[in-house]
């Protein structure tokens, strides 16, 4: 008995332990930035620190194709930690605007700096950037099968061939301190509808949109770009 309760004490002390190194990250005005689109001559920029921040390509806007990235609203965010990584939460909202361009006008990457005031247990620690970078395939619109496997004229694929959009985590990101723990905030997807996804196919001639999924993790589990 004396042993079941020493076990019993051992354990409610972990918890107890765990429970004390909990924080709650706060995060308030999301703002994003677009830059270094590649080719650099074939983008140009509609950053507002108010409003939606774009990048165009292929023509000027409303006309070309296009990112937009819209930080999440108010109220602010609150993300529990640990564990690592945290429960995802919605960090804003992107679209691509895919329209048919000319050939050779579209881009290969671009970078989203998304900028937020950050705070731990209500804490303030500042105005924090998290840097991901973002690679664009501009498929040929007439292959048949399409670049997704899927046919031509059929489902995402009905005005041609679908374009993808893939992201990496890029280690510019700013870091915070829990107790002994560096944080940082990766993105863990797109939200399509119900589908959190990692590659993201979006219609031509469509404005797709889909919610980019955030994540805390701590800075040294990050895996390394794909």
């Amino acid at each position: 008995m004396r042993r079941l309760a020493s076990v019993t004490c051992a354990i409610a002390m972990v918890v107890s332990a765990s429970a004390a190194q909990a924080a709650t990250i706060s995060f308030n005005n999301v703002i994003g930035t677009w830059s270094l689109g590649d080719p650099a001559a074939n983008v140009t920029y509609r950053n507002n620190s108010t409003q939606v921040a774009s990048a165009d390509w292929g023509g000027a806007f409303p006309t070309g194709s296009g990112y937009d990235f819209a930080g999440a609203a108010p109220p602010q965010i609150d993300v529990a930690v640990p564990p690592s990584p945290s429960a995802t939460f919605d960090l804003g909202t992107f679209t691509h605007r895919n329209n048919p361009i000319p050939a050779g006008s579209s881009i290969t990457g671009i970078r989203l700096t998304v900028t937020t005031d950050v705070f731990v247990d209500a804490v303030a620690q500042g105005s924090k950037n998290f840097v991901f970078d973002f690679t664009h395939f501009e498929t040929p619109n007439g292959n048949d099968p399409c670049a997704d496997g899927g046919a031509l004229g059929v489902g995402i694929n009905d005005n041609g061939c679908a374009d993808r959009v893939t992201f990496n985590y890029n280690a510019l990101s700013d870091s915070f301190q829990v107790v002994s723990t560096i944080y940082t905030v990766n993105l863990a997807g797109f939200l399509v509808g119900n589908t959190q996804v990692t590659d993201f196919w979006t219609r031509e001639q469509a404005n797709n949109s889909a919610v980019l999924r955030g994540q805390i993790v701590e800075r040294s589990t990050i895996p390394e770009p794909a």
